[in-house]
């Protein structure tokens, strides 16, 4: 049984275009009606997403 870890920069592609993202939702596509029990993320993913997207606002402030 193959198991699909998903990291928060693959989450964030999947709702922040960018570099990836087409690969991004179309695994996730696939993966998520059939097999969503085999997709496995960290628990790290909220403060690690929440930091990206700071990140990303300071950037847009700043140009």
């Amino acid at each position: 049984m193959h198991y699909f870890f998903f990291d928060a920069s693959a989450l964030i592609k999947r709702y922040h275009h960018e570099t990836g993202s087409g690969v991004v939702n179309l695994l996730l596509d696939a993966l998520l009606p059939s097999i969503s029990e085999r997709v496995i993320i960290s628990p790290l993913i909220v403060s690690e997403t929440i930091s990206a997207s700071i990140a990303d606002a300071e950037a847009l402030l700043h140009t």
